[in-house]
C-alpha cells in the first residue's frame, strides 16, 4: 500500500511541475521542496543544458552539480556547447545515454572539430544545430563523417558555410550522403547554395519538414522545395513586411501535394490578395498564421483592416481538408488599446466563416 501511495505522489508532483516547465525559477524552487519534487523538476532543468566555455573547461556550476548528482547525465536530451577543444575534451569523457541533440556555436580548430565529430557520431544523436558557426564545406564534412543513420535533422542558425575547396578531398560527388528528414534555416542572411554543392554531405532531396525563417529578401528556395515536392509534409516560413506583397513565394503551396501542415509568420502590412491564393491547397489539414508586427505599435483601425482583408482573401471552401486554422494574434498587434480577450473576440467576429465551421483557433 505504501508503494502505491508513493507512486501516486510522484505522479502528482510530476503533473504539477510539468505546468511550471517554462519557468526556470519556479522549477528551481520546486527542486527544494522534497525528494519527489526534486526528481520531477530535474527532468526539466537538465533536459537542455548550455555548456559554454568558462576559462579552460566546463562551467564550474555544472561540474559542482555533477559531482553530487551524477545521475543528471541520463536526463540530458540536448547539449549546447562551443567548439573549443578544452570544453569538448571534458565533454567527451561524460556519458549521456539519452542525448538526442547537439548545438555547436562559434568557430573551431582542427582538434576541436575532431572532438565535436566524435560527439556527433554517438549512436543516440538524431539532430544537430550549427549556431553562428563559420565553417567550410570540408569542415562540415569532417564534422558529420562518423554520424549514424539515426541523424536526420539539421538546423542552420546564422551560420556561414564557405564553398571553398580547401581540404575537401577528391573532386566529384560524395558516395555517402546523410539523408535529412528535417532542415531548419533560421535568421540567415548568407547563401544556402552550398547545400547543393557536390561535396556537401547532406541529401536534401526528400525532406519531410522544412523550417525556413529568413531575414533575407527571398522566400524558401524553389530548388529545395522542388526537390522535396513529393515528400514535404510540414513547412514553416516567414514573410517580412517588405516582401509580403511582392512575389512572397517561388512556388505555390498547391504544387506541394504531400504538404499537410503549414505555418506562416507574417509582418503586417501584408497584401493578402497576393499571399492568400498561394496558400490554398487541397492537402492541408493544418494552417497557422502568426501575426508578428515589424514595429511595436500598429493602430487598432489598421490591424482590424488587416484581418478584414484576410477574411476576404481566404475562403474556407478553398481548403477542403483543413481541420484547423490557427491564428496567432498578439494583443500588442493592436497597441495598448484592447486586451487579449477582446482581441480574440474581434478576430472571431471578423473570421466568422471559419469560426462557424468550428475550424478556428485564436491564440495570443
Amino acid at each position: 500500500m505504501a508503494n502505491t501511495a508513493f507512486i501516486h505522489v510522484q505522479e502528482l508532483c510530476q503533473l504539477i511541475v510539468d505546468l511550471l516547465q517554462d519557468s526556470k525559477a519556479d522549477l528551481e524552487s520546486c527542486a527544494l521542496i522534497s525528494p519527489a519534487f526534486t526528481a520531477a523538476a530535474q527532468r526539466h532543468l537538465f533536459r537542455d543544458i548550455n555548456l559554454t566555455a568558462n576559462g579552460d573547461g566546463l562551467p564550474d556550476r555544472f561540474c559542482a552539480i555533477l559531482a553530487i548528482a551524477p545521475h543528471i547525465l541520463q536526463l540530458v536530451r540536448r547539449v549546447q556547447t562551443g567548439l573549443e577543444a578544452q570544453v569538448l575534451t571534458q565533454l567527451s569523457k561524460l556519458h549521456f545515454p539519452n542525448l538526442r541533440e547537439l548545438c555547436f556555436t562559434g568557430n573551431t580548430s582542427p582538434s576541436g572539430l575532431q572532438l565535436a565529430a566524435d560527439l556527433v557520431g554517438l549512436p543516440s544523436i538524431c539532430s544537430v544545430t550549427l549556431d553562428h558557426c563559420f565553417l567550410s564545406i570540408a569542415d562540415v564534412t569532417r564534422l558529420f563523417e562518423s554520424c549514424t543513420s539515426r541523424l536526420d535533422s539539421l538546423t542552420l542558425d546564422s551560420s556561414t558555410i564557405r564553398e571553398d575547396a580547401e581540404g575537401a578531398g577528391p573532386n566529384g560527388p560524395r558516395t555517402r550522403r546523410i539523408k535529412l528528414n528535417r532542415l531548419g534555416i533560421q535568421d540567415i542572411w548568407i547563401s544556402w547554395e552550398w547545400l547543393l554543392h557536390p561535396m556537401c554531405p547532406f541529401d536534401i532531396a526528400a525532406i519531410h519538414d522544412l523550417d525556413y525563417n529568413s531575414l533575407a529578401l527571398f522566400s524558401p528556395p524553389a530548388t529545395i522545395l522542388n526537390s522535396s515536392r513529393w515528400t514535404l509534409k510540414k513547412l514553416s516560413i516567414r514573410l517580412r513586411a517588405y516582401n509580403g506583397g511582392r512575389q512572397p513565394f517561388d512556388i505555390a503551396v498547391a504544387d506541394l501535394p504531400a504538404l499537410t501542415h503549414l505555418s506562416v509568420t507574417v509582418s503586417p502590412p501584408v497584401n493578402w490578395k497576393v499571399v492568400a491564393p498561394l496558400l490554398q491547397s487541397d492537402s492541408l489539414v493544418f494552417l497557422a498564421l502568426v501575426m508578428m508586427p515589424f514595429h511595436s505599435f500598429i493602430s487598432l483601425e489598421h490591424s482590424t483592416e488587416q484581418l478584414r482583408r484576410l477574411r476576404l482573401s481566404m475562403s474556407a471552401r478553398a481548403f477542403p481538408k483543413l481541420q484547423t486554422l490557427e491564428l496567432h494574434v498578439p494583443a500588442h498587434l493592436f497597441g495598448m488599446e484592447i486586451g487579449s480577450h477582446e482581441v480574440q473576440e474581434r478576430v472571431r467576429a471578423t473570421m466568422v466563416e471559419w469560426d462557424m465551421y468550428d475550424k478556428l483557433q485564436v491564440l495570443g
